[in-house]
């Protein structure tokens, strides 16, 4: 139930074929994991990253600083979420779980882009085994699709709104998180992604979304910009609670998400040991540290090199769902998508019609860089 609109931007047909090959892979093994009852659209672009957006700097957080790849929702709309809060859902999830009233859908259901500059990919059709400097592509696939379904967070330290696009600023971060800034006629509110919502301090409580709610307590006052809103809201005494998210969202084993029926001790544990705050690898990721060597390992924020998706599977317990570990399960099914209750794993040869390509053309569609998720090589 994908549908692929796949731009290749380089010369080398035949690594253009594997990676839209290795979605059709992809497409399969979400597909056997999740029943989707409405297409998901894919807008995805394999091109060369460091180029077209200058993104392959050394970053302060002491990450090589080679992104793979970023994925995000391609439209997030505002949902009444009940008890008269609004959240932003990924627009798929809002297709699936038939939402009638909402926004226009767009023609894409999430974005995606991934990075041909000097990387060693691995595809599992080549029939060798991976090598050490190599990452297996499909594991790549897997996690920013996961993404585009929804596994963001809404909070950041906005570092964009004061440094400009450059990620890797080493200006010093604001040390404050909020969720998204939302304007309506120069009035600016702060609203949640619905990943948010099962969001806990550890090991105790209270919910994340508790939190927000003290600090949209601040508005109602028009600003001639979202950042004169912001400085003026951290000067403020709910600025207090946007200082103490930043504090947990660099403090290891600090935030979780609760899945449904579940307590605190069962909570997801986060990623929050990166130290400053690192735009799309905090908090929007499994913790590295605690699902490392498990069936959790998919949704962590770096890839290892050397290992690939099927060995990955076997390191953490050969899991009866493939790379669709329990937890992230867990998760997919809390955000609201039904999840079956068998999956198969990867198919070495695959041939399934999980995923249908519609194009397969160069391009020069852009997709924003400062997209929410960002995955690393190590």
């Amino acid at each position: 139930m994908f549908e692929l609109g796949f731009a290749c931007n380089i010369t080398d047909q035949v690594l253009c074929g594997k990676v839209q090959r290795a979605f059709t892979s992809a497409g399969q093994i979400l597909s056997d994991a999740i029943i989707f009852t409405q297409t998901v659209r894919i807008n995805a672009t394999f091109t060369d990253i460091c180029a077209v957006y200058g993104l392959c700097k050394t970053s302060s957080q002491g990450l090589e600083g080679r992104i793979i790849g970023a994925a995000a929702p391609a439209r997030s709309m505002i949902i009444d979420d009940g008890g008269s809060v609004n959240r932003f859902y990924p627009q798929a999830l809002v297709k699936q779980k038939n939402i009638q009233n909402h926004p226009e859908f767009g023609p894409d259901d999430i974005i995606a882009i991934f990075n041909s500059n000097n990387m060693s990919y691995w595809f599992e059709e080549d029939g060798v085994d991976i090598k050490s400097d190599q990452l297996d592509f499909l594991m790549i696939i897997l996690h920013e699709l996961i993404h585009g379904l929804g596994f963001i967070s809404s909070f950041n330290d906005h570092s964009i709104l004061f440094y400009g696009s450059d990620i890797f600023s080493t200006a010093a971060s604001i040390q404050a998180l909020t969720p998204y800034i939302v304007e309506d006629s120069n009035t600016y509110h702060f609203v949640e992604a619905i990943f948010d919502k099962y969001m806990y301090e550890l090991p105790t409580g209270p919910r994340v979304s508790n939190i927000t709610a003290q600090m949209d307590v601040f508005g109602n006052t028009q600003y001639l910009t979202p950042e004169s809103f912001l400085q003026t809201f951290l000067l403020s005494p709910q600025g207090q609670y946007a200082t103490q998210l930043y504090l947990r969202a660099t403090t290891p084993n600090s935030l979780g998400f609760l899945p449904d029926n579940t307590n605190l001790n069962d909570a997801i544990i986060l990623e929050t040991s990166l130290v400053p705050y690192s735009t799309g690898s905090s908090i929007s990721h499994f913790s590295y540290k605690t699902y490392s060597n498990t069936s959790d390992f998919l949704m962590r924020f770096a890839a290892e090199r050397g290992i690939s998706l099927k060995q990955n599977i076997l390191k953490g317990g050969n899991y009866s769902y493939g790379p669709i570990g329990p937890k992230l399960r867990a998760f997919l099914q809390t955000l609201g998508y039904t999840i079956r209750d068998q999956a198969s794993l990867p198919n070495p040869s695959p041939t399934s019609n999980g995923l249908a390509t519609v194009t397969a053309t160069s391009s020069s569609t852009k997709i924003i860089p400062e997209m929410k998720s960002l995955i690393y090589c190590t």
